[in-house]
């Protein structure tokens, strides 16, 4: 991608949305000279920026990890009722626990919605996706809590779900933020 958001083959080459080969600088001419002009950078700046965007979440591949903390971090939302994030964020860990039955049927909801987005070329998904449910678990949880010292997913004593981190969990659960996969929950 160039400055301002076209696609650029692997000569440097920028390419218009037709596919026609175009030279950037002319975007910054004005009348044949180049000129400061603030209103068209924050234009272009704007242009670009969703296209980012669009190509993050396009080219975002989804990992068992990220999986795990969104249905996790969304659980936990939705038993909290949806309480404003800050409030979510300060809740004891100790008061925070997710059956695991219901963290298996999210994310095989969740596995099914994220298929469909692939199959539309809107993300990307490790194979480890095609796992059950319960070996997505195990996987996200291992490679998650390898990093930190504090687990951002736990299993508690009674089988249950937890975190002893929310704000790690939400930093992962930000992964998936924007494929409004929350509807699937």
């Amino acid at each position: 991608m160039d400055v301002v958001g076209n696609k650029v083959d692997e000569e440097g080459e920028s390419h218009n949305h037709l596919g026609q080969k175009i030279n950037v600088k002319n975007y910054f001419l004005t009348n044949g000279e180049l000129k400061d002009d603030n209103q068209r950078d924050e234009e272009y700046t704007k242009i670009l920026g969703e296209r980012i965007v669009d190509n993050y979440h396009r080219y975002n591949v989804v990992l068992t990890s990220h999986l795990v903390c969104f249905t996790v971090f969304e659980l936990i939302r939705k038993k909290l009722n949806y309480v404003e994030l800050f409030t979510m964020l300060r809740t004891p860990v100790e008061d925070i626990s997710i059956p695991h039955d219901e963290v298996v049927v999210s994310i095989n909801s969740l596995k099914e919605r994220l298929k469909v987005l692939y199959d539309k070329g809107e993300v990307l998904m490790s194979p480890e996706l095609r796992w059950n449910a319960d070996k997505i678990i195990e996987h996200g949880m291992k490679n998650i809590n390898l990093y930190h010292t504090a687990s951002t997913l736990t299993i508690q004593s009674n089988g249950n779900m937890g975190s002893e981190d929310l704000k790690l969990l939400y930093y992962y659960h930000n992964r998936l933020d924007g494929y409004e996969l929350e509807r699937y929950i």
